[in-house]
């Protein structure tokens, strides 16, 4: 069960079905522990998995867009439906600049509710250093190096903090 008084924090065991539905269903790929079992490590990582599937498919797309000459699309206009014999190729490589735009649109709204309900579970752990080390890490996606550094400790010290966090978040 949860934490008694937190909105945020899931039980376990539904924070764990819910991430191996999203590596399932999704198409993400599964990090987990010997056991077969979602690691608290892999489950934070989430948030930087989801930005870096937007980053690359934002870059994927302005490549296309680049390639073809087009620096946006207007949704306001109707499609046209008839083109000449020779344009094609063009239609389906503005189709599938729509399709990406939407995919892109589905990972930013994914990547905001995870943020979102992540930060709310980090944030319900009772104690502060820990709360901020894994905040930095996870949502903030620092190094522990870097993390030591603002938060002026050392970097051991930091990563025994990481260490003890994870095993509170579990």
């Amino acid at each position: 069960m949860g934490r008694q008084g937190s909105k945020w924090r899931l039980p376990r065991e539904e924070r764990l079905a819910a991430v191996r539905y999203a590596y399932r269903y999704k198409g993400l790929v599964a990090m987990a522990g010997r056991e077969g079992k979602m690691t608290a490590k892999a489950y934070l990582s989430q948030i930087e998995r989801l930005g870096l599937m937007i980053r690359q498919r934002e870059e994927e797309r302005d490549g296309l867009r680049r390639s073809v000459g087009v620096s946006g699309i207007d949704y306001s206009k109707p499609a046209v439906q008839s083109s000449p014999k020779g344009g094609a190729g063009y239609e389906r490589i503005l189709e599938r600049l729509m399709e990406m735009d939407v995919e892109i649109e589905r990972l930013i709204g994914e990547y905001a509710e995870t943020k979102h309900r992540m930060i709310g579970e980090i944030q319900s752990l009772p104690r502060k250093n820990h709360v901020e080390v894994l905040y930095k890490r996870y949502v903030e996606c620092k190094s522990l190096d870097r993390i030591a550094r603002e938060m002026e400790y050392s970097y051991e010290w930091v990563r025994h903090v990481h260490g003890r966090a994870l095993q509170e978040f579990s």
